[in-house]
């Protein structure tokens, strides 16, 4: 199956979130005829590492951490909590992963971009 993810409605390559910021991503599945894709029963993975190093990850998030109430409509939602966000200003590297089943895995890359916290 060809589909497209986009990253809060839009099909951005890149993510831009302030340190220790609280954000919540939405993600959209669609077929290549922009229909929706039902997500129920698939499993979701959403992971942020460091650019330079192949180390575990710095924040890992897992099926039952995702919002899934509008599954079957092609979208789930995955909250970063400020302490997920609790990195140092810099680029990562965040891949988002649904499975369909074992034979039928998507992956989206994504340019994670963490800039200085706000000082009020």
């Amino acid at each position: 199956m060809n589909v497209s993810i986009a990253i809060d409605d839009i099909g951005i390559t890149e993510v831009i979130v302030r340190q220790k910021e609280a954000r919540t991503l939405k993600f959209t599945v669609t077929d290549q005829n922009a229909a929706a894709v039902d997500l129920s029963g698939a499993t979701f993975k959403f992971n942020i590492e460091s650019e330079t190093a192949a180390e575990s990850f710095l924040v890992e998030k897992i099926s039952s951490d995702f919002g899934t109430a509008r599954a079957t409509g092609g979208i789930v939602t995955v909250g970063l909590s400020p302490t997920n966000m609790n990195l140092n200003p810099g680029v990562y590297n965040s891949e988002f992963e649904v499975n369909y089943s074992a034979s039928h895995i998507e992956k989206r890359l994504i340019a994670f971009k963490v800039q200085n916290a706000v000082i009020v």
